[in-house]
């Protein structure tokens, strides 16, 4: 696997807004994995994904100094990324929808059933700060 598949892959599995459960609203709902391709109207097809369906925006006239984890971080260059993930109706997602979710009774992002739909998308932004000296 390539290191820039993988800061991908690692990117997505920190977003914490996938994969989650709430059971504090009902019907409950699940969340599923950032999707990049917003310009895509069929998500459910990602064979038509392509980078001209990514909305992003680069400044490279940011100095601005980021604080974190208490420490200033010089960054010259920005990227924000617009990304959606599908909401759905927990019953709609578990592999058995009879019993409570939790322990082996979770969505399976890979596996949904074929009949799940989302019932509605939400939109966000990824903004991710180069730290340096902007190359020179």
């Amino acid at each position: 696997m390539s290191g820039m598949k993988d800061l991908g892959d690692l990117l997505c599995k920190l977003n914490p807004y996938g994969r989650r459960y709430g059971l504090d609203e009902m019907p409950a709902k699940w969340t599923g994995d950032m999707d990049i391709y917003v310009g895509y109207p069929n998500p459910a097809n990602p064979a038509g994904n392509d980078l001209s369906q990514v909305e992003l925006e680069v400044d490279t006239k940011y100095p601005a100094d980021w604080d974190f984890k208490n420490a200033k971080h010089r960054v010259n260059t920005a990227v924000r990324i617009k990304y959606r993930y599908p909401v759905y109706h927990l019953q709609d997602v578990l592999p058995n929808p009879q019993q409570p979710p939790g322990g082996t009774n979770l969505p399976n992002p890979e596996h949904l059933p074929a009949n799940a739909k989302p019932i509605y998308w939400i939109e966000d932004y990824l903004l991710i700060g180069f730290e340096g000296a902007g190359g020179g």
